[in-house]
C-alpha cells in the first residue's frame, strides 16, 4: 500500500497575508527565495559557525550578487537583492517568524548616524590616467544606482549648460525614484507575484507534478485552522487555471537558478 504524502504546510505556499504588510514584501520575497537556494543556506551555516554578518539580535544579513542581463549592457553585474533574516531562518516560513523586519531603512540592520551628512545627489567620477576614479564607490553603493559618463563643453554659457542638464535628466531619469525602489513601493506587486510563483514551485516539487499539486489545492476544503471552506477556494492564493501554474513554476525556477549560479562568495 502506497504511503500518503503529508500535506505541504499552507504557510509554505500561501503568501496572501503579506499584501497587508507592504513594508515587508521585499524582505519576505528575499527570505523565502533564499530558503530554496543551497549556496545561500551554506553561506548562512558558514556565517553562523564563524559568527559573521549577524547583528546583536541574531538577525543575519546577506547580499545576493546576481547578474542582471539588459539589452543595452548584457554583462553588467549588479547587487539587486539582499536577505535580511531573523533568527528563525531558514526553518520557519517568513509569515511565522516572531521577529518581523520592517524597511525603515534599505538595510534595516545599519543604524542611521545623525552626524553623517546626507550624500550629495551628484558625485564626480574622473579619469586618473589608469581608471575611473570614484566609479567603483558609486557603482556599488546606494543611492548612486546609475553612473554616467558625460562630455561637457565648459565654454558654453551657464544658462545653456543648465538647460542641457535639465533636458538630459528629463530624458534619462528612471521611471521610478530610488526611494520607491528601496521601500518596495514600485515593485511590491511584482514581488508578490514572484512569491505566488514560488508557492506553485514548492507545491509541484512536493507533489511531483503540476497536475497533482493543482488537484491537491483545488480539493482542499479546510483552512489553516481546520474550518471547512468551499473546495477550490484555495486556488485564489495562487492561480485558478492550471496553465498558469506551468508558467509560474518556470518563473520561480528562473529566479532560483539565477541565485544559485551567482550567490557565491
Amino acid at each position: 500500500m502506497a504511503s500518503i504524502k503529508p500535506p505541504l504546510p499552507i504557510q509554505e505556499w500561501d503568501f496572501r497575508r503579506i499584501q497587508n504588510l507592504p513594508d515587508q514584501v521585499y524582505f519576505c520575497f528575499t527570505y523565502e527565495y533564499g530558503r530554496n537556494v543551497e549556496p545561500i543556506l551554506k553561506a548562512f551555516e558558514d556565517d553562523k559557525k564563524n559568527k559573521l554578518n549577524f547583528d546583536e539580535h541574531g538577525n543575519w544579513h546577506f547580499v545576493v550578487s546576481v547578474y542582471e542581463w539588459q539589452d543595452a549592457n548584457p554583462h553588467i553585474e549588479r547587487v539587486i537583492d539582499s536577505i535580511d533574516a531573523p533568527p528563525d531562518f531558514p526553518n520557519t516560513p517568513y509569515l511565522q517568524v516572531e521577529h518581523i523586519i520592517t524597511s525603515n531603512a534599505y538595510n534595516p540592520f545599519v543604524a542611521p548616524n545623525d552626524e553623517d551628512p546626507p550624500p550629495p545627489p551628484v558625485v564626480s567620477v574622473t579619469w586618473n590616467g589608469q581608471g575611473w576614479f570614484g566609479y567603483r564607490d558609486c557603482r556599488n553603493s546606494s543611492p548612486y544606482e546609475y553612473v554616467y559618463f558625460l562630455a561637457i563643453d565648459w565654454t558654453a554659457p551657464p544658462t545653456k549648460l543648465k538647460e542641457a542638464f535639465v533636458q538630459w535628466m528629463d530624458e534619462n531619469k528612471p521611471s521610478y525614484t530610488l526611494a520607491e525602489k528601496q521601500t518596495g513601493k514600485n515593485d511590491n506587486a511584482k514581488r508578490y507575484t514572484f512569491l505566488k510563483n514560488l508557492g506553485v514551485y514548492r507545491l509541484v516539487q512536493h507533489y511531483g507534478t503540476i497536475e497533482a499539486a493543482f488537484k491537491y489545492v483545488a480539493n482542499l476544503d479546510e483552512n489553516e485552522f481546520g474550518k471547512k471552506v468551499i473546495r477550490g477556494q484555495w486556488l485564489n492564493a495562487l492561480y485558478q487555471n492550471i496553465e498558469d501554474w506551468s508558467r509560474a513554476r518556470k518563473s520561480a525556477e528562473l529566479i532560483l537558478n539565477l541565485w544559485k549560479r551567482t550567490s557565491v562568495r
